[in-house]
């Protein structure tokens, strides 16, 4: 006899999925973890940078870094672990700004150039991607916007800088996502350290001498000079400031003037430049 009563599975089961798929990503899949800096052995690259450090020291500069919309800790996403679908979501359980203050006082004390908070010259950080993606390898990405401030507030200099690095071990383990966080970061830090700009920038507000300091140059090995740390990123203040402690000989002459304004320098350094050679040419 033929039933008068049908039942549709589908009808019954359409609500449930639809109520799973209705929950937030976060709710369905997500890890906490604890940041920890744990970089790697040091590779030539950043043993090169600290001794770039070394060489055109002393350095005496606050550094501090900040982050737009920073989330409370626990709900701040650093990563994704992608080895199923839906991909895992990935959360610092503290700040991640607080982390990489931390992390950048440890590493500058261990390369025996310690941060001086109240060192004339600032160094703002503003924090624009801390991210481990994880697909069978877990790969850290990093960027940083840079700023470097003289007493006065004026920028000296700024970048933005990004760097990455892979970590390759046992799935979803909280120690590799640390280590390639670390290594990313310390790496960020050895590149920014490896900028003549930033390097310069740091030093001559704090009265150390360029290794050239005494040095006679001419204008037109001045004017490349100039334009090199343009290139670099250094702000008007400082390029005054380089161009005031050169000894630059002979005088300028009206070529060398029309030289320097068609490179793009600008007026206030070429005004510096002539009163430097000026004083050069002084008995």
């Amino acid at each position: 006899m033929a039933s008068f009563f049908r039942f549709d599975n589908r009808r019954l089961l359409a609500p449930i999925a639809t109520a799973i798929l209705l929950l937030p990503a976060s709710a369905r899949a997500q890890s906490l973890i604890d940041l920890e800096y744990t970089p790697r052995a040091a590779d030539e690259g950043i043993r090169q940078a600290v001794e770039l450090l070394d060489d055109d020291g002393p350095f005496a500069f606050s550094l501090r870094f900040a982050r737009e919309d920073t989330p409370a800790p626990g709900s701040e996403e650093i990563g994704r672990i992608r080895l199923g679908n839906p991909p895992v979501r990935l959360y610092a359980r503290q700040s991640v700004v607080s982390f990489l203050q931390g992390a950048a006082t440890t590493q500058f004390k261990d390369w025996g150039h310690p941060l001086a908070d109240n060192a004339g010259v600032r160094v703002e950080a503003d924090v624009r991607r801390f991210f481990v993606d994880e697909s069978y390898v877990y790969k850290a990405e990093i960027a940083i916007g840079y700023v470097v401030r003289g007493p006065d507030g004026s920028v000296l200099w700024s970048a933005e800088i990004d760097s990455d690095a892979k970590v390759f071990g046992v799935a979803k383990k909280a120690a590799n996502y640390r280590e390639a966080l670390s290594d990313a970061f310390r790496k960020n830090l050895a590149l920014l350290v490896a900028r003549p700009g930033f390097r310069a920038a740091c030093t001559a507000k704090n009265g150390a001498k360029s290794k050239t300091a005494g040095a006679t140059v001419t204008p037109a090995e001045a004017k490349d000079a100039v334009l090199r740390l343009i290139k670099e990123g250094i702000g008007e203040d400082l390029l005054v400031a380089y161009v005031r402690q050169a000894r630059i000989s002979p005088a300028f002459s009206a070529d060398d003037i029309l030289e320097w304004k068609g490179a793009g320098i600008p007026p206030s350094v070429i005004t510096a430049a002539l009163g430097a050679a000026a004083s050069a040419s002084a008995p």
